[in-house]
């Protein structure tokens, strides 16, 4: 049917609005996603695809930063009393955005896979209470790159598992030299004046 896109729309706008968000914050999901997409699709396939929202390859992107997206949000949030705001979903520290995403790929692997990796749930965490404890001291920038570098590098691992482009013997790689960064950047501080 023809109507399905905007009743897929509509439907979705809805709901955003009763969890309480608004047109900004579905947007801002929005360009955070074909921020995703476009680095996944350069990782993955080799392939460059813009990130920038208005001109994203995801058709339903495009049309969210639009008007009609917005006439949409309008029309979905007649009649619905407003309530307190949700989180935006960038707001959360980009560290904790890349541990989500190697979370949810590890959780898509198949069980013996997991069981293989199951320390990198651990790992992951604790890269980014790393990264929370360089963050707060100055001259930390060099340990701090190394440390997110070692958290994207799990992730981009799992993603290319996943796709068929990589290997469990990455993963495992990744997963310890994960561990090493972490180490050596916890070794290596510089105390605070």
């Amino acid at each position: 049917s023809v109507f399905w896109p905007p009743a897929f729309l509509f439907r979705t706008a809805r709901s955003a609005v009763r969890a309480g968000f608004s047109i900004e914050d579905v947007r801002a999901a929005a360009a955070l996603e074909a921020r995703v997409l476009a680095e996944e699709s350069r990782a993955v396939y080799g392939k460059e695809f813009s990130s920038e929202l208005r001109r994203t390859k995801e058709d339903w992107l495009r049309i969210l930063s639009g008007p009609f997206g917005g006439l949409i949000f309008r029309l979905a949030s007649l009649g619905l009393r407003p309530v307190n705001a949700s989180p935006r979903p960038d707001s959360k520290p980009a560290e904790r955005m890349l541990e989500a995403g190697a979370i949810k790929l590890f959780n898509e692997l198949p069980l013996e896979l997991q069981a293989r990796f199951e320390q990198l749930p651990e790992v992951g965490d604790e890269l980014c209470c790393r990264v929370e404890e360089l963050r707060d001291e100055p001259g930390q920038q060099e340990e701090l790159t190394r440390v997110i570098g070692a958290l994207e590098r799990l992730r981009l691992d799992l993603m290319r598992l996943k796709a068929g482009e990589g290997s469990p013997e990455q993963v495992s790689a990744a997963i310890a030299a994960a561990v090493r960064v972490n180490q050596e950047t916890g070794t290596r501080r510089v105390p605070r004046a």
